[in-house]
């Protein structure tokens, strides 16, 4: 397969599909995402076979000891029931509902995976069975992480208050090299 020269580290992450591999990889970090939950999740055909497999393994498995830890709140009266079923409601979902782009055929979900692997963003490893599974590597998680905390900020900070932190950084390098900056 011929690489493609456009991809690297710092663009990846703004294409959905890349996107959607590093996220499900990151978030099931602590359990083997095998290549048939990401076929299961990415893939956009039916495979009734994997869906009994597939269901419980997309729901969060921190969320059973986080709902437990909702309902001891909720009853000692820490939180209202507001914001008890809201929270219960996020911790029920499951994560496939979350994925909004897929890939037409495995194939193209192996070369995604292949590109991930060339880049060093992601690494193939085997199970004590000599199963192959999918994790992060470091490179990985830090751009991922980098991409989601820019991805929040330009959902939730407003332009002038950026502009305002950046004003007060600027000063600060400025005073520090004791050069005036307006």
């Amino acid at each position: 397969m011929e690489k493609n020269k456009r991809l690297n580290p710092r663009n990846i992450l703004d294409k959905p599909i890349y996107n959607s591999i590093l996220s499900l990889l990151y978030t099931f970090d602590y359990n083997k995402v095998k290549f048939n939950h990401l076929k299961y999740a990415l893939v956009d055909k039916k495979y009734d076979r994997l869906k009994e497999k597939m269901g419980e393994f997309f729901r969060y498995s921190a969320s059973a000891e986080s709902i437990n830890s909702v309902v001891n709140a909720y009853e000692k009266g820490a939180i209202n029931q507001k914001a008890y079923t809201a929270l219960l409601d996020v911790l029920k979902q499951n994560y496939l509902q979350k994925i909004k782009h897929k890939l037409g055929s495995e194939s193209s979900l192996r070369d995604k995976l292949y590109e991930l692997t060339n880049l060093g963003l992601i690494e193939k490893k085997a199970d004590k069975k000599g199963y192959p599974y999918y994790v992060l590597t470091d490179l990985g998680r830090k751009l991922y992480l980098r991409w989601s905390t820019h991805d929040l900020i330009d959902l939730y900070v407003k332009d002038e208050e950026i502009q305002g932190f950046y004003y007060r950084v600027v000063d600060y390098v400025f005073k520090k090299a004791k050069v005036s900056f307006r």
